[in-house]
């Protein structure tokens, strides 16, 4: 049975946002939400469109704040109330929708399901109870591609023929169970800053499963795609459907792809149906991709924008790319996407797909399956380009109209400089922003993370999946700043095939920021002229202004290392923070090191688990141990109310204790909240099997 409740009953509301209606979330073919109560006037959806905000919005005002203190990344404390995206680009305020259904099948194919091989495809039998207690029967069975392979499986709900209704106008229900992602944020967010920049996606929201009336984890319903899903942008259901095989990677809208080698083999195999499968209507005919692919490649640099301005509807090529570009996602562009050519007005729209491993994670090209995809990677410091170059996207980043327009959108959703469209979506996806959402879907899945039946899997905590996303927001809107998108950047576009797969550099690397303090704030941070970030620091307490310098050592021995420590014990990066004028003050200093890959990687040889890396500091000529917090995410170090002298040097190297010596790590260490336990895989079969034949 699959029992559909909604809890959304809050009515917050705030400006220039409205609170979600009682039918949250929409029905597929509801019209597009204006207003939820009577007494509050309608707020009026305004399409993303290019040129100057609302008179009396004053950017460079809020860029002198942010220099002077920093981002609140604490921001975002009552859980009632969420700013996001509605499915129709509404900008709405309230609680976050979370749905729970009640999946009821046999026992023994309940736990077969999640069990049988990763690439079974066979369903089983479910029935379906709506609110009203209606029953509606159907099968459930697994989908998804690399995330099989996961104990906590994907599941799609396909309604039988027979049956009569739908659970809010749906009859194919899927379910993405999130587990490569742990933070359990990412394709929420993505998801919703598609929306922000203006794309027609899919209707998504967090849904509790339940299996047999007990309580199996919390998912993500993710709209089936479909030419319904279209239709709702005006572009009818009598048209094209495309998608990229995931298998042959070589669907990037190039001419060669209807009709030329593959990337592997150099035989003309592809010829259209071995790069991509037509979905609707399912009849074989790639005449329309064909063309498609062939103008892209044939249309001269120079006017190309104009090709894309006339072939692709609502700007939806552009804003693929300037969102890949903010969540580094660069697992696309070949594949993962979908295609729709509309009869109706003879354009094409891209929808995005399959979020999970953005927003820092990174394929490691030096590691075996399943740890090249799925590992502790964290990449900060890409531009817009990242990723496979595909025909289309790379004709766009060359083309200097499309290029200057992805900059300025690009820009405006992150925050940064004059905006270049609707006010209300201006800095959308800045650091401040993100960090509000994410601590309010936190506080309410908290519990959820808690009592999933397959958190034994989830070998990091809640709390450091969560702070992780929100230092990639940070570092990477700061390299964006300075590197491609920021008033100051000299971006140019120059296709580079190895990020972000780079190899160890063979020579060693300093990252140099200052920053003059004048009162207390938020979390600054210090970025160097490439755009990395040297330091973050917020400042507690300071009696008078005094300029701090922060510098990085990277990819060699640290000058000097605490005693008892060897070169093999610490990571390969030293950091200095030098204040110069004015008195003591009392700050959290926040220290990244390196991990893009196995071998690009700071930590790479250490004798140890990064997860065990203690700050030291010397000072005076004395060593002290810190208390450090670590997270093994992001790769940042934390120590909470250090004080700063006036006119003095700091330096600070991070290591791990030897098997032999005890650990100098105080109890007093801030330390992350656990909501999981590292187990072997065996004990995670037994745990989850164990809880449902309780």
């Amino acid at each position: 049975m699959l029992l559909a409740v909604f809890a959304c009953g809050m009515s917050l509301s705030a400006v220039g946002a409205d609170a979600p209606p009682a039918d949250f979330p929409f029905f597929p073919k509801s019209t597009p939400y204006l207003t939820a109560s009577p007494a509050k006037k309608a707020v009026k959806v305004v399409k993303q469109k290019s040129g100057a905000a609302a008179p009396g919005f004053d950017y460079r005002q809020k860029a002198a704040n942010e220099d002077a203190l920093g981002f609140n990344m604490e921001a975002g404390g009552d859980s009632r109330n969420l700013e996001y995206m509605g499915p129709f680009g509404q900008i709405l305020n309230g609680p976050l929708p979370i749905a729970s259904i009640e999946l009821q099948m046999d026992e023994d194919e309940s736990v077969l399901l999640f069990y049988k091989p990763a690439h079974d495809n066979s369903s089983f039998a479910v029935s379906v109870l709506k609110e009203d207690g209606q029953q509606l029967k159907g099968r459930v069975s697994v989908k998804g591609s690399s995330t099989r392979g996961f104990i906590k499986k994907s599941l799609l709900v396909k309604l039988d023929k027979e049956s009569k209704g739908d659970w809010y106008g749906y009859r194919k229900i899927s379910l993405n169970s999130m587990a490569s992602d742990p933070s359990m944020l990412r394709e929420w967010l993505a998801w919703d800053l598609a929306r922000a920049a203006g794309m027609n996606v899919l209707n998504t929201f967090y849904t509790r499963l339940y299996l047999n009336k007990k309580y199996v984890g919390l998912f993500l319903f993710t709209e089936w795609v479909g030419p319904e899903v279209f239709d709702r942008a005006g572009l009818g259901t009598d048209g094209e459907l495309y998608q990229p095989n995931d298998a042959t990677h070589c669907g990037d809208l190039s001419a060669a792809s209807m009709d030329g080698p593959t990337q592997t083999t150099g035989k003309k195999l592809n010829r259209g149906n071995s790069c991509y499968e037509k979905f609707s209507p399912a009849d074989g005919n790639m005449a329309n991709l064909a063309q498609l692919a062939n103008g892209i490649t044939a249309t001269p640099k120079d006017s190309y924008h104009e090709f894309v301005d006339s072939h692709f509807h609502n700007d939806s090529l552009l804003n693929w790319i300037v969102v890949n570009g903010i969540l580094t996602n660069g697992d696309t562009y070949n594949k993962n996407y979908f295609l729709y050519y509309s009869n109706k007005v003879a354009q094409w729209e891209v929808m995005p797909w399959d979020y999970d491993l953005t927003m820092g994670r990174s394929w490691d090209p030096y590691l075996g399956a399943p740890r090249d995809v799925f590992n502790s990677n964290f990449v900060y410091y890409y531009g817009p380009d990242i990723g496979f170059p595909g025909q289309a996207k790379t004709k766009t980043l060359e083309d200097p109209v499309l290029f200057e327009r992805l900059k300025r959108r690009t820009a405006h959703l992150l925050g940064i400089g004059k905006p270049y469209g609707d006010e209300r979506t201006y800095g959308w996806f800045s650091p401040e922003r993100v960090a509000a959402r994410v601590n309010v879907i936190q506080n309410n899945t908290i519990n959820d993370a808690q009592q999933d039946m397959f958190s034994s899997n989830r070998i990091y905590s809640y709390d450091e999946q969560a702070d992780a996303i929100k230092y990639f927001a940070l570092a990477h809107y700061a390299y964006l700043k300075a590197a491609s998108v920021g008033d100051e950047s000299k971006w140019q576009y120059v296709y580079d095939p190895n990020q972000p797969m780079n190899p160890a550099p063979t020579v060693a690397s300093t990252l140099q920021a200052s920053w003059t303090v004048q009162r207390p704030g938020y979390d600054r941070p210090l970025v160097d002229k490439s755009g990395k970030i040297a330091s973050v620091i917020r400042v507690r307490s300071i009696s008078k202004p005094v300029t701090i310098t922060s510098t990085v050592l990277g990819f060699q021995t640290p000058p000097a290392l605490p005693p008892e420590r060897s070169a093999n014990q610490c990571l390969k990066r030293s950091w200095e923070l030098t204040t110069k004028g004015g008195g003591p003050l009392v700050a959290d200093v926040t220290l990244e090191y390196l991990q893009e890959n196995s071998q690009n990687s700071d930590a790479r040889g250490l004798e140890g688990e990064q997860k065990d890396l203690q700050l030291w500091l010397l000072d005076g000529g004395i060593w002290t141990p810190q208390f450090t917090r670590v997270n093994v995410l992001s790769k940042t170090l934390t120590v909470r109310e250090l004080s700063l002298a006036a006119n003095r040097t700091l330096r600070f190297v991070a290591c791990v204790d030897s098997p032999d010596v005890p650990s100098q790590q105080s109890s007093g260490a801030v330390s992350t909240k656990d909501v999981s336990v590292p187990t072997p895989i065996g004990k995670a079969f037994q745990h989850f099997i164990d809880n449902l034949k309780k």
